[in-house]
């Protein structure tokens, strides 16, 4: 984007340009992410000049004023300081910046791809909380454990159903580090099937701060 940006003198144009090229990326890539993970991760419904929440005329405005303090400014000191890199180190730099993105692309998958296993644990205990007749108001380990107390669980079905429970909300509540990660950079994600489940997950992380 940048070396097509690049070709033209016209502030008006890279403006233009870079407002909307950047705005048509966000707006794929927030469909790509909603169709591959069911989930929401920035929603501009609340702005003015939105469309389907995924880009908004604000941030499509931020984008054109930014890709001109690119090209105009930030990328010929980027071009100069490239152009005193002797060509091996350059190489090997450049491999190395492909190698961290195509990792950070792979562990981020695999991070959300576990955050689906979490929320499908969390759908299952509230299930099983709701056959041995357990209502919460919110989702806490601790208001669990205490109203396992006040019921019979003589019974062997509902001993068995609540270490079933307890052995979910270890699973969930197991590294859960890189899932933390994903909620503090996307704090408005919103699941299109399973937001409540979404919901107790972050009441999980933040008391596992």
């Amino acid at each position: 984007m940048i070396s097509l940006l690049g070709r033209f003198n016209n502030v008006v144009i890279v403006f233009l340009l870079g407002m909307i090229l950047t705005t048509i990326l966000e707006y794929f890539t927030g469909f790509i992410l909603e169709t591959l993970f069911h989930a929401k991760w920035w929603d501009y419904s609340d702005r003015k000049f939105n469309i389907k929440g995924r880009v908004c005329l604000k941030n499509a405005i931020y984008f054109g004023v930014m890709s001109v303090l690119i090209i105009r400014f930030i990328h010929p000191f980027i071009k100069y300081f490239v152009s005193i890199i002797p060509y091996r180190i350059l190489i090997s730099m450049a491999i190395i910046t492909t190698l961290w993105t195509i990792l950070d692309l792979i562990v981020t998958i695999i991070t959300l791809k576990k955050l689906d296993i979490k929320l499908n644990l969390l759908d299952d205990i509230i299930t099983d909380l709701n056959d041995i007749n357990v209502k919460l108001d919110e989702f806490d380990r601790g208001e669990i454990q205490a109203l396992f107390k006040t019921i019979n669980n003589d019974e062997l079905e509902v001993r068995e159903k609540i270490n079933k429970i307890n052995s979910k909300l270890d699973r969930i509540e197991s590294n859960i580090i890189l899932q933390k990660r994903v909620i503090k950079a996307f704090p408005h994600i919103k699941h299109k099937k399973q937001q409540e489940q979404l919901e107790h997950f972050k009441k999980i992380i933040n008391e596992k701060r």
